[in-house]
């Protein structure tokens, strides 16, 4: 028997928090900044709807690819405990809920092919009970998300386009402006939306989001 509150109930009252007086969202692991053999990074997040402290590079890589993803509405990080068994649970990295009001669970570990049994059976297990719950559970590694380099880029990119919250009627008339021309650079669509009159900090916005595209580019291998 379970010591923690039924599954889908810990899902959905952790997307009931709200942040605390410092704009931080905390779970059921509180993750402190500066801890000893961890990368913890605060990330101010628009889909957590408050600042996230991650435990790694790789784990504020796949909230970014959580920022940029359409189909992913909210999450949270370190939200929930699931109970394995009479002794151990575990505290999985991400929860998700999608569009389509569906939920996920993520972990993210550096090496897939490199876990070990005891957490290769502890992760069979969870993904077994989540499912039982209709959750869907995956894990993803450093093959899967953007490197030190791309994620400082994205990570750039993010906290420029998201300084305002851009109207509707501001995002169309940005891309209806941009969508007919060509563009090398992120300068260039800077000094375009600038000459026009636009804010050109919703440029990074459209980029980061994938509305707009740079001559067939992708966000990491065009030039400032």
């Amino acid at each position: 028997m379970s010591n923690f509150p039924p599954l889908l109930d810990q899902i959905r009252g952790a997307f009931k928090l709200a942040p605390n007086l410092a704009g931080a969202i905390h779970g059921a692991r509180r993750v402190r900044e500066g801890q000893r053999g961890k990368s913890t990074t605060v990330f101010p997040s628009r889909k957590v709807g408050g600042t996230a402290t991650l435990e790694s590079r790789l784990e504020l890589a796949h909230a970014l690819a959580l920022e940029r993803n359409p189909d992913v509405v909210h999450y949270r990080t370190n939200a929930i405990k699931i109970q394995l068994d009479k002794k151990s649970f575990v505290v999985p990295d991400f929860v998700i809920k999608n569009s389509d009001d569906s939920y996920e669970v993520h972990e993210v570990k550096s090496s897939i092919i490199n876990l070990s049994e005891r957490d290769k059976n502890r992760y069979d297990r969870t993904e077994k009970i989540l499912a039982s719950n209709n959750v869907i559970f995956r894990i993803f590694d450093q093959t899967q998300l953007t490197n030190r380099e791309q994620t400082d880029r994205l990570l750039h990119i993010y906290s420029r386009g998201h300084r305002y919250d851009w109207s509707s009627l501001q995002i169309f008339t940005a891309i209806k402006f941009l969508e007919s021309k060509a563009f090398n650079t992120l300068s260039e669509i800077h000094s375009a939306l600038a000459n026009e009159g636009i804010d050109d900090l919703i440029g990074d916005f459209l980029i980061f989001h994938n509305k707009i595209k740079i001559n067939n580019a992708t966000i990491f291998n065009w030039r400032s």
